[in-house]
């Protein structure tokens, strides 16, 4: 039941790889760095495996696809392929009980798994966010955004990172942060969004990938309470990485005066060796470290 069938797996056919994520509905070529994530980390994790010639493209609809970071799973389909994705609260995933084969070899966290559990499918003990590898897959990329981020934030000290619809909608909820916070955009990119974080000394968020990041780094954190996002996302991937005791705080002040969150335990290796190659027709040809 939770495995695709043989003529499923074949559509995978070792040359393109069905990539599904999440895009703003607006169209304005200004993404949100979270979900941009996926698409980079795939790319990457292939070229380093040696499968430089399999090309990355936005899922076809008539195809099995891959789905690989964010809240996401509601949008699966027979067939998919799952590493690291997760359930967005505010979606109740009701299309999963129609879901009958689904290749999952990772899971954003217990919560996550507890629901494809509960329509028949089964999961992997493996949990993380695939955000977590990002700084080691593109240090030399962030370390050469360095310099263009000094100059145009300084050296943070304290960053907060708003979920892109509190930033979109609720712009006021901001209110006039400290002088020493920076307030950083969703829609910046990855790799500038990382470079920046790694200088800081404290993360402020309420974009769940800021909080990613920041423990990807080992950079304190704190939570700050979405006006749109239910926590059950921030709770799976919290519970993914061994963090039982959490706040979420109704305003950067609020956070600054509060305690950080408890610091994350997670397996890199875990997660990168879950990786699924044979799930989307490829044959592993190295141990990822």
């Amino acid at each position: 039941m939770a495995n695709p069938s043989e003529a499923e797996q074949a559509r995978f056919d070792g040359k393109t790889v069905n990539l599904y994520h999440w895009t703003p509905p607006e169209g304005d070529g200004c993404g949100n760095f979270g979900d941009e994530l996926s698409p980079m980390l795939v790319r990457r994790i292939l070229d380093n495996s040696g499968f430089g010639s399999v090309a990355v493209e936005p899922a076809a609809p008539d195809r099995p696809r891959l789905l690989a970071v964010g809240s996401i799973l509601q949008q699966a389909r027979d067939g998919d392929v799952v590493w690291g994705a997760g359930v967005n609260g505010k979606s109740w995933p009701k299309r999963l009980a129609k879901v009958r084969s689904l290749r999952v070899a990772a899971v954003r966290g217990p919560l996550t798994r507890g629901v494809l559990r509960r329509f028949g499918l089964e999961a992997p003990d493996v949990f993380g966010d695939p955000g977590l590898l990002f700084p080691g897959l593109f240090h030399l990329e962030i370390a050469q955004a360095m310099p263009a981020v000094r100059q145009r934030y300084g050296v943070p000290d304290i960053v907060y990172i708003p979920n892109l619809n509190d930033e979109r909608f609720l712009p006021e909820r901001l209110g006039s942060p400290s002088r020493h916070v920076t307030v950083l955009s969703p829609r910046i990119s990855p790799v500038e969004m990382a470079a920046i974080i790694a200088q800081s000394s404290l993360v402020i968020s309420s974009s769940l990938h800021g909080m990613v990041l920041a423990d990807a780094y080992g950079i304190p954190c704190r939570a700050h309470l979405s006006a749109f996002e239910p926590i059950f996302k921030y709770l799976d991937y919290f519970q993914g990485v061994g963090r039982f005791n959490y706040a979420f705080h109704l305003s950067i002040d609020d956070a600054l005066r509060a305690a950080d969150l408890p610091r994350p335990v997670f397996d890199r290796h875990a997660l990168l060796e879950a990786f699924p190659y044979e799930a989307i027709g490829l044959e592993r040809r190295v141990t990822l470290r």
